[in-house]
């Protein structure tokens, strides 16, 4: 393979991706087939396999490429806040608000398995939690919670209520309204983070 050959196959695969990320919206995982994908990308299906042995491959790469969108656009947003109370709050916030978003939205509507795996993805759980320690020693640092906590621990601790609230949202709580969820964070997360 030449260089120009090289340059073309990686020039190919985000299309493949979006195409593929576009027949998994219109028609979902099961009815998505290697053939609808290749005709929307413009390729052959010799092409697409060329890039992906089987269907499986294709839709692992596709939701692979969610979530690390999805990861890098949450740790911007949480980013933006000072404390980590605010942090946690906004985190919560956004990923319930982007849990709406047309791929997934679809996803957990047509195959709500599938999007039960998405969301508990080790990979992309790991990617979060990686993101947490940095803000817990900042929080740490600025007296915001307990100087004996461990880092990590804690990181694992906020990702796994994160997810918890997230994922199963209840009845007790309005979940899209700031003030209560970061009353509630408070009160049952934040006492426990405290000397």
């Amino acid at each position: 393979m030449t260089s120009t050959d090289v340059v073309k196959f990686d020039k190919r695969l985000p299309d493949m991706l979006a195409a593929a990320e576009q027949s998994i919206r219109r028609f979902g995982i099961r009815k998505t087939s290697m053939g609808d994908v290749a005709a929307i990308a413009k390729v052959s299906r010799a092409t697409l396999y060329n890039y992906f042995k089987d269907k499986d491959e294709l839709v692992a790469a596709v939701l692979n490429n969610a979530g690390e969108q999805f990861c890098k656009a949450a740790e911007q947003e949480v980013a933006q806040h000072e404390t980590l109370l605010d942090k946690i709050t906004q985190a919560i916030i956004w990923c319930r608000q982007q849990s709406n978003s047309d791929l997934f939205l679809n996803i957990s509507e047509t195959e709500p398995e599938t999007a039960a795996m998405m969301a508990l993805n080790g990979q992309h759980i790991q990617s979060c939690m990686d993101f947490w320690p940095a803000h817990v020693q900042q929080a740490i640092d600025a007296g915001e919670i307990s100087s004996s906590l461990d880092c990590n621990k804690t990181a694992d601790w906020i990702q796994r209520v994160i997810l918890s609230i997230v994922l199963f949202p209840g009845s007790q709580l309005e979940l899209d309204n700031p003030k209560q969820l970061k009353v509630h964070l408070e009160q049952f997360l934040f006492s426990g983070f405290s000397d």
